[in-house]
C-alpha cells in the first residue's frame, strides 16, 4: 500500500519542479526575445547608416548635375545666385540626413525598450515561478508534516 505522505511529497515535489520550469522557461522564452529584438536594433542601425549614406550621396550628385546646369546656363559658379542655390542645397542635405539619422536613433530606443520589457517580463516570470513553488510548499506542508506551524 502507498504511504500517503510518500504521495503528497511526490505531488509537492512535482507541483513545486513544475512551478519552477514554467518560471524558467517563460524567462527563456523572453531572454530569446529580447536577443532577436537586440540582433534586429542592430540590423536597423546599419539600414539607417546606409541609408544617411545614401541620402547624401544623392544630394551630392544633385548638387553637382545643378552646378553643371548654371553653368552650361551661362552664370558663373562663383555668382550669388549659384552660391544661394549651392548653400540652399547643401543645407537641405544636411537636414534629410539629419532626420534619417535622427528615425534612425528613434527606432534604436524604441527597439532598447521593447528589448528591456522583455527582460524584465522574464523576471517577473521567473519570481512567479519561484513564488509559485514556495507557495505549493507551504499550502502543502500541513498535510504532508501535520503539527509542523503549531
Amino acid at each position: 500500500m502507498c504511504n500517503p505522505v510518500a504521495i503528497g511529497i511526490a505531488g509537492l515535489a512535482v507541483s513545486a519542479g513544475g512551478s519552477l520550469m514554467q518560471g524558467a522557461m517563460a524567462q527563456s522564452a523572453a531572454n530569446d526575445q529580447a536577443a532577436a529584438v537586440k540582433q534586429q536594433k542592430a540590423h536597423e542601425k546599419a539600414l539607417y547608416a546606409t541609408q544617411e549614406i545614401r541620402t547624401r550621396a544623392e544630394f551630392d550628385a544633385a548638387i553637382a548635375e545643378q552646378a553643371a546646369q548654371i553653368t552650361a546656363a551661362g552664370f558663373q559658379a562663383d555668382s550669388p545666385s549659384a552660391i544661394a542655390l549651392a548653400r540652399a542645397a547643401a543645407t537641405e542635405k544636411i537636414f534629410e540626413a539629419q532626420s534619417v539619422r535622427s528615425f534612425g536613433q528613434a527606432k534604436a530606443a524604441e527597439l532598447t525598450a521593447t528589448e528591456r520589457s522583455l527582460r524584465a517580463q522574464g523576471r517577473e516570470a521567473m519570481f512567479n515561478g519561484v513564488a509559485n513553488a514556495a507557495g505549493a510548499v507551504i499550502n502543502a506542508a500541513p498535510t504532508i508534516w501535520p503539527g509542523l506551524f503549531t
